[in-house]
């Protein structure tokens, strides 16, 4: 046996198993994946080969179709094998039918066909797929069965029936398969290189043809191969089935011939030792290496007395001195090929490093222009300026660094230190109240201890107010404050704010318009926060809305934004900048004639960013707006 397979007959045995094999195998997988996407163990056989003969019977209804368009009318004529139609108009008349169609009772396809000017425009299943446009005919189509005639019908029909029958089997062929093809390759791999004659590696014909050429033929091969679907597109549409098959499987054998092939001969030169040597690429390569070893040899002694020298020199400098150094060598070797060949070797290696030195130091910018202070730069391959930027960016990165964490730990202790100081201050401050209330409640005929307890009562209820939302702002601007995002209804928030400043709007003598969207706009947010900046903003408008006028408040969709507009006329003139008018402590009236502490809008503006949204503010003249954008969920 040994001797056999170590002969020429006994490896064209194994070649040829091996191919047939995992072609049957492979085919085998294919069947697997048919039989799940046509649902053979769901469906009866003759409901697999109706649905897949509807390709074919929808382009033979095309064709006959357009036969009766642009040919003799004539209303009978022979049937299309073993298939059977009739074309009705769209009064239901018959203008075309096959010889058998009168002994159809039932039709197994139907389609429809309409026209635009003088053109077919497609063909469809029912009438409720497409308006049609113009006139629609009606082509009915059913398979005689059993078969009249040996056509791509019939064809089809035994091709679903075998797969049909071995829709279970299958699974055992495939483990059969799998188990010869596996021990062909590998009894065909063991035997590889040696003959019958003795137990010595030898070197076939094939070894002698260089393996990077065989490969460069067989992808080509192969390529050209894979590049004719219109062909195999072409037999399909005119049915001739048996063709298409014939076609894949012959070139699957070749294909598979050669990819086998290769790999033969891939182990063969492995096991002689012979892969490198006989390639086309080694000895390029083998003469280039020669080449640059004697080139960089000249360099090596050049470059070592002038390193210090170079990085010594400014970059400006560098670049102009290699310039110049470049073009004095293309004026004295001009006409000198080996020179062209020996800068092109040389400089396009140096500038594609140099390109990947400057990558790095690029992408170590961006990371730090976009706040990842953690990435560090490696600089242990950046040779001259690019090690010593790249250091630098390391150092501002690590300075940075420090410094955000300097002033996050200040943040926290401004918060920490706001919180503290309102909480003691609201100590005393509640027992002020509750003295000043208790002393407006006594009974006085001084008439002057009511008016100046009431004054105290409100100066520190104002004062109260104020404590607390400098503590909100504070934890609002640094992120403190929780926050449950939840889907909601934004036209809710305007009818809440229409009802509930209803009357603080009719004492400033405002009148409120409303225009809410039409349909429901959800976005995800905090209830409680949320309507903490419609009441910051529209306090605001009752405080500095010119009376005597109306106030707008409107949402919208744009994109997939949910957009909410407050807008009134100031009382008083604007004179400032919607940034500024965002700072904390700044107010629209200079004169602070009014109630507040100018963090209304600081307040709204960071709960507003909390849950993902913004707030901006638009001045012209004396008009003003808030604009609250959040996304649509």
């Amino acid at each position: 046996m040994k001797k056999f397979s170590r002969s020429t007959v006994g490896k064209t045995t194994l070649f040829l198993l091996s191919l047939f094999t995992t072609l049957l195998l492979l085919g085998s997988f294919l069947a697997m994946l048919i039989f799940f996407e046509a649902d053979f163990y769901s469906k009866r056989e003759d409901q697999i080969f109706y649905s897949a003969a509807k390709e074919f019977v929808y382009t033979d209804s095309y064709n006959e179709f357009e036969l009766y368009l642009y040919s003799d009318n004539v209303e009978v004529v022979e049937d299309n094998g073993n298939l059977v139609f009739e074309i009705l108009d769209v009064n239901d008349n018959i203008v075309k039918r096959s010889f058998s169609a009168e002994e159809v009772e039932d039709w197994q396809y139907e389609y429809y066909f309409y026209l635009d000017g003088e053109y077919v425009r497609g063909g469809l299943y029912n009438l409720e797929d497409k308006e049609i446009v113009g006139d629609y005919y009606v082509v009915k189509s059913t398979i005689i069965n059993p078969f009249q005639t040996n056509d791509k019908y019939s064809f089809l029909s035994n091709v679903v029936k075998l797969l049909y029958e071995l829709r279970y089997n299958i699974y055992l062929l495939a483990l059969v398969l799998l188990i010869v093809d596996a021990y062909s390759i590998v009894s065909l791999v063991n035997v590889i290189g040696y003959n019958n004659e003795d137990d010595k590696l030898h070197a076939g014909l094939l070894n002698k043809v260089p393996f990077d050429l065989l490969l460069f033929i067989a992808a080509v091969f192969i390529l050209i191969s894979f590049l004719m679907p219109d062909y195999l597109d072409l037999l399909n549409r005119t049915g001739q089935i048996g063709l298409s098959l014939i076609y894949i499987v012959t070139i699957s054998i070749i294909d598979l011939a050669v990819i086998l092939g290769l790999i033969l001969t891939f182990v063969s030169r492995l096991k002689t030792k012979t892969l490198m040597k006989n390639n086309i690429t080694y000895h390029i390569l083998s003469l280039l290496k020669k080449m640059l070893l004697s080139g960089f040899k000249v360099i090596e002694l050049i470059s070592e007395g002038i390193v210090s020298f170079i990085v010594a020199i400014p970059v400006v400098w560098k670049v102009v001195a290699a310039t110049m150094f470049v073009l004095l060598l293309d004026v004295v070797f001009r006409y000198d090929l080996k020179y062209v060949f020996v800068k092109i070797v040389v400089l396009l290696p140096l500038v594609v490093y140099l390109a990947i030195n400057m990558k790095k130091l690029k992408e170590g910018a961006e990371r730090l222009a976009n706040g990842d202070l953690s990435w560090k730069i490696n600089t242990k391959h950046l040779i001259l300026d690019f090690k010593k930027h790249g250091e630098n960016l390391n150092q501002v990165s690590k300075g940075m660094a420090i410094a955000v964490e300097e002033r996050l730990k200040s943040e926290r202790m401004k918060t920490e230190l706001i919180t503290n100081v309102s909480h003691d201050i609201k100590t005393p401050l509640t027992s002020i109240i509750n003295y000043a209330s208790l002393i407006s409640e006594e009974n006085t005929k001084n008439q002057k201890i009511k008016e100046y307890s009431e004054v105290l009562i409100r100066q520190s209820d104002r004062l109260k107010r104020l404590i607390e939302d400098l503590v909100e702002a504070s934890k609002a601007s640094t992120g403190n404050l929780e926050v449950s995002l939840a889907p909601c209804d934004a036209n809710v928030f305007l009818t809440q704010a229409s009802g509930e400043y209803a009357e603080k709007l009719d004492n400033s003598k405002l009148i409120l318009v409303t225009k809410q969207a039409d349909e429901e706009i959800r976005i995800m947010a905090d209830g409680r926060r949320m309507w903490r900046i419609f009441d910051n903003l529209m306090d605001n408008i009752c405080k500095y809305a010119q009376p005597e006028t109306r106030v707008y408040l409107s949402i919208e969709k744009s994109d997939d934004n949910a957009i909410i507009t407050f807008k009134n006329t100031s009382k008083e003139q604007l004179d400032i900048s919607e940034e500024e008018l965002m700072e904390r402590f700044t107010r629209g009236d200079y004169s602070r004639t009014t109630e507040g502490n100018g963090l209304g809008l600081s307040i709204a503006k960071s709960l507003a960013e909390l849950q993902n949204g913004s707030l901006m503010l638009e001045i012209d003249g004396d008009l003003f707006k808030a604009i609250l954008k959040f996304p649509i969920v």
